[in-house]
């Protein structure tokens, strides 16, 4: 009998252990797993902890929990890049390519003041991860776009096409709470970012991105900055109405001020358009 209990508590202890095996190799959330989520300081890198690397994943999102404008964020898939602002995403094929995320203050990069930032692998078998396609009125969205990684979600019925680069296409969109989405698909992989209509309002909103096709800088402005040639100066070529785009290799971080075109009515009512813009080009990866 002695011999027997031993016996069983050796396979009680095996399904123990196996049982842990399991609970560290898969997310608690299905469908996603969040690598990080607390303040962290301007001007680093954090890299994906191990316990994690097994996890496959289709994609990864980022969000620093920042007020304000002058936000720097760079994000990896693998050798992947996206760089936008307080938000990124990645989606692509199921793989287990690591992240990492890079973040800076752009007025003063080196400040002590910490910032949460949050990182979430998408896609993670083993639940729903939300729709990888979706249908405008007019087109469908790429199936490598993952809707459920852009911003708050991105809301797909306002999705349009803005304009291509080296078979790089850009799209705009806005997210369910209203912000302003960048989407550029480029091959294998959809990137995006994200603003506050504010911040449309006074920057733009620029996407950088770096891969295989090389590198690439989409930069979408409020309408009345369409006819600006002050982009256009800065190394841009216009691709569509409000939207323009670079060939990125030997870009640097850059601020370009451009002019507007807004009629003394807009310019005296409260809810007028600002005539200037700060737009924020970002040079290579760190």
């Amino acid at each position: 009998m002695k011999v027997k209990k031993s016996r069983v508590g050796l396979l009680l202890a095996a399904v123990s252990t196996a049982g842990l095996f399991l609970s560290a190799a898969a997310p608690a959330s299905a469908g996603t797993y969040t690598w990080i989520n607390k303040p962290t300081l301007s001007n680093a890198t954090y890299k994906e902890p191990g316990q994690s690397t097994s996890f496959s994943r289709t994609g990864v999102k980022s969000y620093l929990a920042a007020d304000g404008y002058y936000w720097d964020t760079t994000l990896w898939f693998g050798s992947y890049s996206a760089h936008g602002y307080a938000t990124a995403s990645i989606s692509g094929k199921l793989s287990n390519q690591p992240t990492k995320v890079f973040w800076k203050y752009i007025n003063d990069p080196n400040t002590k003041k910490k910032v949460n930032l949050r990182v979430t692998l998408q896609g993670v078998p083993g639940g729903p991860t939300g729709a990888r396609s979706a249908t405008t009125g007019f087109s469908a969205l790429p199936a490598v776009v993952d809707p459920s990684a852009i911003g708050e979600g991105l809301d797909v019925s306002t999705v349009e096409r803005v304009g291509e680069r080296d078979g790089v296409s850009y799209w705009r969109g806005l997210d369910t709470a209203g912000n302003i989405a960048l989407l550029a698909v480029d091959g294998e992989h959809a990137s995006s970012t994200t603003v506050t209509p504010a911040q449309f309002a006074a920057t733009g909103i620029t996407l950088r991105t770096d891969g295989p096709t090389g590198s690439h800088q989409g930069v979408l402005v409020p309408d009345q900055f369409a006819a600006s040639t002050g982009l256009e100066g800065a190394g841009l070529t216009k691709a569509g109405d409000s939207f323009f785009v670079q060939r990125a290799d030997q870009a640097s971080d850059e601020t370009v001020v451009v002019s507007g075109n807004v009629d003394s009515a807009r310019r005296e009512s409260r809810a007028a358009s600002r005539d200037t813009l700060k737009v924020q080009l970002f040079g290579a990866p760190q």
